[in-house]
């Protein structure tokens, strides 16, 4: 009996070394000036449409779209690293109904790929006309956009995401 308890000791001593020397799980901070963004971690594998809408589904409840931040036209996104390191990140945009359904083509490829400098990136979007075959989705004459980014650390990718309203006014009469 006094072996059992020393062979569990042992083996909880090394599972609690084990856990609590291992690597964090990877953060950002997703911002426009000064008003941070909600950040949405999608962990480190490939997402379906099905497991995309899910998270979001999720993420969603008890939240109405009208509070969702907006961005507007050239404002820079900043997406920084705060405990990992990263050569290069992907954007990719997509846009969503009400239900946090993908309106928008899933198979998008991303529409920018840039490096970290100093852990920060950044993005925006420009005035484009693709937003007007959504306006039935529209939420007070806004897109919900939803970005991911996707990078690579040690090996594996992982997804990180926001969503907001997008104020695409250049383009509207």
């Amino acid at each position: 009996m006094k072996r059992l308890c020393s062979v569990i000791l042992i083996v909880t001593s090394v599972l609690l070394l084990v856990s609590c020397s291992g690597m964090e799980e990877p953060h950002v901070n997703i911002y426009i000036e000064n008003q941070e963004l909600e950040n949405i971690h999608f962990l480190d594998r490939k997402l379906s449409e099905r497991d995309l809408h899910s998270m979001l589904e999720t993420v969603m409840v008890g939240k109405r779209f009208t509070d969702l931040p907006i961005i507007t036209i050239d404002d820079e996104i900043i997406i920084e690293a705060t405990n990992f390191e990263a050569k290069e990140y992907k954007v990719t945009k997509y846009v969503l109904d009400e239900r946090v359904n993908i309106v928008s083509d899933f198979e998008e490829r991303p529409f920018f790929e840039s490096e970290f400098v100093d852990g920060k990136g950044a993005v925006s979007l420009k005035a484009s006309s693709e937003f007007e075959k959504y306006e039935d989705y529209e939420v007070e004459g806004k897109p919900i956009v939803l970005l991911l980014f996707e990078t690579k650390i040690h090996k594996s990718n992982f997804t990180f995401g926001t969503i907001f309203l997008f104020e695409n006014d250049e383009l509207k009469p």
